[in-house]
């Protein structure tokens, strides 16, 4: 054994397959005590994230040995590392007693995301990228070949994917990968790869905030904030009123807004590079909400209170925007 008292092994395991259970075996190898870390633990059902934080968690506990190896799950703060890592380390040490020197079985990339005091075991194991290899078989291609699956994880493994797959949810998620692979390929006779410019809207009213569900792909049935496309002759705020006002029928006079905030993380949308402006509006306190009602893109709005807004249920980053601007967990 290793001077270590405790491996941690992180990965969103969207899917889990072999991949991680050789990796926590090889952890166990050098330690006694694993820490299995689902990564993402709370994000909506979408493309990217097809298995929920039940499924995910079910999967690893029923792969693992359970008397060596423990299982938890960390929410992402993608616009906030500083606050992801300390509750990654408050998670790990929750599971673990006077642990003071943790090893790390986890991607390497991007650089900077791992809590500085703790020590690579072994190479980068490559989970995002067999995940991502998995998923493309699973939802991109025209039909699922079933023996270069079984190849990738295992007939263990097989049996369960075949019954997701054979479910409403992966339907959906197959129409919606349908949706992106033509919205790409309208652009593709574009000289350059195109980058689409967004606003969205928060609209706060005391402890509530506005919110639209979300009436085509992708992300049909999700909720997500006001927003959408900046025209070509528009200034962003003004996009921001009129996107606001198509979807909920809450008309704002400028200037209404504090000021806005980019966010531009290059993956944060399956559409293509996408740079949202939002932009924050406080209602008056002391009176009740206006009312609001979906229409353009949204089939419905509603005012939910901040306590109450469930990441599972939000499209794209939306919820990472407002764990920053709102301060939410």
């Amino acid at each position: 054994m290793t001077g270590f008292d405790a491996i941690v092994v992180a990965a969103p395991c969207q899917p889990f397959h072999e991949i991680h259970v050789e990796a926590c075996e090889r952890a166990l190898a050098e330690c006694e005590r694993v820490v299995f870390v689902i990564l993402g633990g709370d994000r909506a059902i979408e493309p990217e994230a097809p298995w929920s934080s039940r499924q995910r968690t079910e999967a690893a506990m029923a792969a693992l040995d359970a008397g060596s190896t423990t299982v938890c799950r960390v929410r992402d703060v993608p616009y906030d590392i500083a606050r992801w890592q300390r509750g990654l380390e408050q998670t790990v040490n929750a599971q673990i007693e006077n642990a003071s020197r943790i090893g790390l079985i986890a991607d390497r990339n991007p650089p900077g995301l791992w809590p500085r005091g703790w020590s690579r075991v072994g190479s980068d194991p490559g989970f995002a990228a067999a995940e991502a290899l998995l998923r493309d078989e699973l939802l991109w291609t025209r039909e699922i070949e079933w023996p270069r699956v079984e190849a990738r994880v295992g007939p263990g493994t097989v049996g369960a994917l075949r019954h997701w797959a054979g479910g409403p949810e992966c339907h959906r998620l197959r129409d919606e990968t349908r949706f992106i692979r033509e919205f790409r390929a309208s652009w593709a006779v574009a000289p350059y790869a195109p980058v689409f410019v967004t606003v969205d809207a928060i609209v706060t009213a005391g402890d509530q905030l506005l919110l639209i569900e979300r009436g085509r792909p992708p992300g049909q049935g999700l909720w997500a904030l006001p927003g959408g496309f900046v025209g070509q002759h528009e200034a962003l705020e003004n996009a921001a009123r009129r996107e606001l006002a198509e979807e909920t029928g809450l008309e704002l006079k400028a200037p209404a807004a504090a000021p806005g905030r980019v966010f531009d993380a290059p993956a944060r949308s399956l559409r293509g590079r996408t740079i949202t402006h939002v932009f924050r509006y406080e209602l008056p306190a002391g009176s009740p909400p206006p009312a609001i009602d979906g229409g353009d893109d949204a089939s419905a709005a509603r005012w939910a209170a901040l306590d109450a807004i469930d990441p599972a249920e939000i499209f794209e980053d939306h919820y990472a925007i407002l764990q920053v601007m709102l301060d939410l967990p």
